[in-house]
């Protein structure tokens, strides 16, 4: 299987334009609007009842149809979608060969077993189709700290004042383009690209200590691709 590293350049230095809040959110929906196999019928993973998720309103708009499959029973009301399962996307009973396309947004760090996950990813895919997400990378602190986090039961207390954290649990099987690279393989994948890309950590500090995020991003996240906060990933058929 080929596997294909890639950073955006103009993401990185701590420059203004690439400071911008939500700049890697724009450029994975440039990734997506440049791909005609979006337009066809798309499959969301993880598309719980979440009107306002710009991404998922990006996909709906392009794609012909859009199906979902989730975890959560609020995917039951998710206006969005034509067909919808609520259960884990391994074993719920997608058409096979069906999609042109299947995306999951900040989903993989929440799987549990890689290998089956990016099987269901094949078998729902039609021959030549493509599997996008977008996930917090394993190496950054950000995974690193959740992990101690959620061990300890931190994160639950906090996730309940903070939009911006949930409190289902994150293990960062899926996360690295090591991981990428074996468990695509192992599913079929013909091709894989792991693109790296920035993002903005302070806002996930407590206010008094955004100071935290900032410094490391000056010093590391968005100088150096090993140290970015952000992986996106395309495999195709």
């Amino acid at each position: 299987m080929e596997l294909v590293i890639s950073t955006p350049k103009e993401a990185y230095g701590f420059s203004p334009q690439a400071r911008i809040y939500g700049i890697y959110q724009d450029y994975w929906q440039n990734l997506l609007r440049q791909d005609q196999r979006l337009r066809g019928r798309v499959l969301d993973v993880g598309c719980r009842e979440k009107p306002g998720a710009i991404q998922q309103q990006e996909v709906v708009k392009m794609a012909a149809q859009c199906d979902g499959v989730d975890p959560d029973e609020s995917v039951l009301r998710n206006p969005f979608i034509k067909e919808r399962w609520h259960g884990f996307f391994d074993d719920a009973p997608v058409p096979e060969g069906a999609y042109d396309a299947v995306v999951a947004f900040l989903v993989v760090e929440h799987v549990t077993n890689p290998e089956t996950f990016l099987k269901a990813a094949f078998r729902a895919l039609k021959p030549g189709g493509v599997f996008y997400a977008t996930t917090p990378h394993r190496w950054h602190p950000f995974p690193m700290i959740v992990t101690i986090f959620e061990l300890t039961k931190i994160k639950y207390l906090l996730s309940k004042g903070n939009k911006d954290l949930n409190d289902y649990p994150a293990y960062y099987r899926l996360n690295s383009a090591g991981a990428v690279r074996k468990f695509a393989q192992q599913a079929g994948f013909k091709r894989a690209e792991v693109i790296y890309h920035p993002a903005r950590f302070e806002k996930y500090f407590p206010k008094p200590l955004r100071f935290l995020g900032v410094m490391y991003d000056w010093l590391l996240g968005y100088r150096f691709r090993a140290c970015t906060c952000q992986i996106m990933i395309k495999l195709e058929k």
